[in-house]
């Protein structure tokens, strides 16, 4: 305590925005898809940020029964099939739909259509611990998969600097709702460097498509800075 005598006047330095800002790390993990196993820790990591969880209709003390369903549900890694099989990883029987987001999805969704003690439906067996308005909980959690899946697609494809610069205010629209001065002046932030990158890009006459890889870190770096 600062009243203490034995306090310890100290301040951390050289701290960079993604080390220490949950939105911009949320962000970070967000542009690192195309990469990404999307482990059930990744997106729970995701819902632990305030504008994230804002902007899909989460609220905090819905997390412990959305992690007891996933457990439930069986998932593991992965988006679905294609997202699985972009990673180039050796192949395994389980680098089908098996445990994806999508298969847990759909078991939670039948079981909750089918009700409990009902048999397995073109292959898919219902996971039934879900009812009442509880069920409420699936619609964000569709939503924000949904928004995964087609924020995986665009960002695996290069773009030009105009293109690249439409698609990160999608994500930054598509993901994040802030909620308080801090989060919304870091949105300010991002969108301030995407629009200084566009104007030293036009200046330079660069027209080439980009890869994520590059731009990306480009972004993230000018919060560092």
């Amino acid at each position: 305590d600062r009243q203490d005598p034995r306090y310890i006047p100290f301040s951390l330095a050289d701290q960079g925005r993604r080390a220490t800002d949950p939105l911009v790390q949320a962000l970070a993990t967000l542009l690192a898809l195309p990469q990404s196993r999307l482990a059930v820790s990744d997106l729970l990591d995701l819902l632990e940020v305030p504008a994230l969880r804002r902007r899909f209709g989460v609220s905090e003390d819905e997390l412990p029964r959305l992690q007891r369903w996933l457990r439930g549900a069986n998932i593991r890694w992965g988006l679905h099939a294609a997202q699985r099989a972009s990673l180039d990883l050796p192949d395994r029987p389980e680098a089908t739909t098996q445990h994806t987001w999508r298969f847990g999805l759909r078991r939670m969704l039948l079981g909750y259509a089918v009700g409990q003690d009902a048999q397995a439906w073109r292959g898919i067996e219902p996971f039934d611990e879900i009812g009442g308005l509880d069920a409420a909980l699936l619609g964000p959690l569709a939503q924000l998969l949904d928004t995964l899946d087609r924020t995986w697609r665009q960002l695996r494809e290069p773009a030009t600097v105009a293109d690249w610069c439409v698609r990160l205010r999608t994500l930054l629209a598509d993901f994040l709702a802030p909620e308080d001065s801090h989060d919304a002046f870091t949105r300010l932030q991002l969108e301030t460097a995407l629009d200084q990158w566009r104007e030293v890009c036009d200046e330079a006459g660069l027209t080439e498509p980009l890869p994520l890889s590059i731009v990306g870190e480009h972004w993230l770096s000018r919060l560092d800075e």
